[in-house]
């Protein structure tokens, strides 16, 4: 699965015409999983272990969108 994945979230065309291409879908993914994370009981998990597992969640997701 490529890390840099094209798809994206929440492009916008400004009023002054300028455009911005939003955050990719796997980051709004990973931030979406992070939500429900913090609703688990992640013991002793350092932030940087928490992000990786969003991100984990994250790549499954798009994985399972190519099906």
């Amino acid at each position: 699965m490529k890390k840099d994945n094209i798809d994206t979230a929440f492009p916008a065309v400004m009023p002054n015409g300028l455009s911005t291409s939003g955050m990719t879908l796997r980051d709004w993914f990973a931030g979406q999983a992070m939500t429900a994370l913090r609703e688990c009981d992640l013991g002793t998990l350092k932030f940087a272990d928490v992000a990786e597992f969003a991100y984990r969640i994250a790549d499954a997701m798009l994985k399972e969108r190519e099906k």
